[in-house]
């Protein structure tokens, strides 16, 4: 079972002389940076929600943590309802089945990002740099910008885990060390502009310690994703035993 803990608690395992120095919302903005691009499922939820477009806007969910898919589809052609029911173990796959064969989707057009800043929100199978039609978002990242005027998007994307409106984070403590040591080396690379000495490698040696902690994290998490008895049945299940004895 996984424990989670607010994005803040981030905050103990900085030190004391650079909370001094810089704002603790910039800290954890910082910290939520490098953790949303870590993009592990395994502390996100699948949504699939329509979202109104109106005067070129669409407001995106609060809970957006990464944007997978934008979809337009022409008026009268309605998302599926059994995409939301739950399979069980099976949920995802019997979803992307039902979603991925329906009208909704074959009839829709699929809209990329034109959007010229890398924003964590969005995946990066999004950025297109050829596309006529497609999205942006805004600075704040809690507004799309659409190439046609009023309608209706398709929104799909994985949620952050959220407890009150405060974002949790798995209180694992590779994930702390490793956010906390990004917190730092951004500090670092802040005073590099002030000509502080050995701030550069500071920064550089920070953002290491930093790759290695969340690296280690990352891996381990992602293990926990695979089902080996699962894995082993699908892909061993027609296999049989060959019998060395017959004649």
């Amino acid at each position: 079972m996984i424990k989670y803990v607010p994005i803040d608690a981030v905050l103990n395992y900085v030190p004391d002389a650079i909370k001094e120095q810089v704002d603790n919302t910039q800290m954890l903005s910082w910290a939520f940076l490098t953790y949303r691009t870590m993009a592990l499922q395994l502390f996100e939820e699948l949504k699939i929600v329509d979202i109104t477009v109106k005067d070129h806007r669409a407001k995106l969910p609060k809970d957006v943590g990464r944007i997978l898919s934008v979809i337009h589809n022409e008026p009268g052609v309605d998302l599926p309802d059994e995409i939301v029911r739950d399979y069980g173990d099976n949920r995802l796959i019997i979803a992307q089945e039902i979603f991925f064969s329906s009208p909704y989707f074959n009839n829709a057009k699929n809209l990329k990002y034109l959007g010229q800043m890398r924003a964590p929100l969005i995946d990066k199978q999004l950025y297109c740099n050829n596309c006529d039609v497609g999205f942006s978002v805004d600075k704040y990242m809690s507004c799309l910008y659409i190439d046609f005027p009023d309608g209706n998007v398709t929104l799909i994307y994985f949620a952050d885990v959220e407890e009150d409106g405060t974002v949790m984070i798995p209180d694992d403590p590779d994930l702390m060390m490793g956010l906390s040591y990004f917190i730092q080396a951004r500090f670092w690379e802040e005073k590099v502009y002030s000509h502080e000495a050995n701030a550069i490698q500071l920064s550089r040696q920070m953002h290491e310690l930093s790759a290695a902690r969340l690296g280690a994290f990352e891996g381990r998490s992602r293990l926990k994703l695979v089902n080996v008895s699962k894995h082993n049945q699908f892909m061993f299940r027609r296999n049989k035993m060959y019998n060395w004895n017959r004649n």
